[in-house]
């Protein structure tokens, strides 16, 4: 048999699948304890208040599903939970979300010697391309510039605050949480503390966040830069006077994120390394930055052939296009005549399948 281990967590001897200072016997520990102690850790660590609180209750609502003891929770049951969460008509970036969560809470689990290995380690996520719920999009430059002008119209401190998300891509929680003891001037630099990854962090100033920074002044170190954080209703407010529209007419949202979604853009658009564009962003994971590239270069190829077929057409009229069906050696019905018209000159149609000049035959 073997020995009985301590962990100083929970001041207890367990052996395989613990019994957490309850008396489960054969049955397992208690998840509900090992859950508090989890958020314990997380709260220690330093974790985002409102990441913590996504993690205790996705925790909660996993455990509540499948039982109390740690034993019957399985990766069978983390991918039902999973299931249930799509059946409910919930994203499945959400079902993944738990799926990160609960793969986070097992792999601490046997860091801590509480279980013999992460029982949700083989969990398979759930493929998210094809189930986009929230699409985000990054401001033009134009739609930036209207922004920052109806930001200063409501004063230095209106902008600054559009500011910090623009050229530092500081999320809203950190701006709220931003100290003046934070934003180091000298060494062009801005320490994030309890941000969404939990560590220390620094972003350099970018010289138009600076001119913005010095337009609102300093406070004391340990003072707020928003004491009055912008509420949403006023960013959307903001947004509609400069003329963003939210959604556009393909359905993606702009919000105060986009502001970020936008720095990367430009990084992206510099040719910045995917590397350094990292760590300005701040990404955890790699994949997250290259994704952005991704989607990036996917709009510019959709231009660049947009772009060669124009240039192809250009001096094609409707009456050249007509003239060249009449000569077809092939006799074509209206239906096919339409067709034709679409695919050869697609910019000159309208939505009816006529050109704007000229009526189908």
């Amino acid at each position: 048999m073997d020995s009985p281990t301590r962990s100083p967590l929970f001041g207890g001897f367990y052996r395989g699948i613990p019994d957490m200072t309850t008396n489960h016997g054969p049955e397992g520990g208690d998840a509900a304890v090992a859950i508090t102690r989890y958020i314990e850790h997380c709260r220690v660590i330093g974790l985002a208040p409102r990441h913590i609180a996504q993690k205790q209750s996705h925790l909660a609502k996993f455990a509540d599903e499948f039982g109390p003891n740690l034993c019957e929770l399985t990766s069978r049951t983390l991918a039902e939970s999973m299931r249930r969460l799509i059946d409910q008509g919930r994203s499945a970036r959400t079902a993944n979300f738990r799926r990160s969560i609960v793969r986070a809470w097992g792999a601490w689990l046997e860091r801590e010697g509480v279980l013999d290995a992460n029982p949700f380690h083989r969990t398979a996520a759930i493929d998210e391309r094809n189930d986009q719920r929230y699409m985000r999009r990054a401001l033009t430059d134009d739609e930036v510039s209207r922004l920052l002008a109806v930001a200063a119209a409501q004063g230095p401190r209106r902008l600054a605050w559009y500011a910090f998300g623009l050229y530092a891509g500081l999320r809203r929680g950190e701006i709220v949480r931003l100290l003046w003891r934070h934003v180091r001037i000298e060494e062009a630099e801005l320490i994030i503390e309890g941000g969404k990854s939990g560590r220390r962090e620094t972003v350099p100033i970018a010289p138009p966040l600076a001119n913005a920074i010095a337009a609102i002044g300093r406070g004391e170190p340990d003072h707020r830069v928003f004491p009055r954080p912008l509420s949403n209703d006023r960013r959307v407010a903001d947004y509609l006077a400069a003329g963003i529209p939210s959604p556009d007419p393909y359905g993606r949202i702009c919000d105060l994120h986009s502001l970020r979604r936008t720095l990367h853009m430009r990084l992206v658009r510099a040719a910045v390394a995917p590397q350094i564009a990292q760590r300005i962003m701040r990404h955890s994971d790699y994949r997250v930055t290259l994704a952005h590239y991704t989607d990036e270069l996917s709009r510019e190829s959709s231009q660049a052939i947009a772009r060669v077929f124009h240039a192809d057409h250009v001096g094609a009229s409707p009456a050249n296009i007509d003239g060249w069906i009449d000569t077809c050696p092939c006799p074509l019905n209206n239906e096919q005549r339409t067709l034709v018209r679409m695919v050869t000159d697609p910019i000159a149609r309208n939505a009816n399948g006529t050109h704007e000049n000229q009526q189908t035959t």
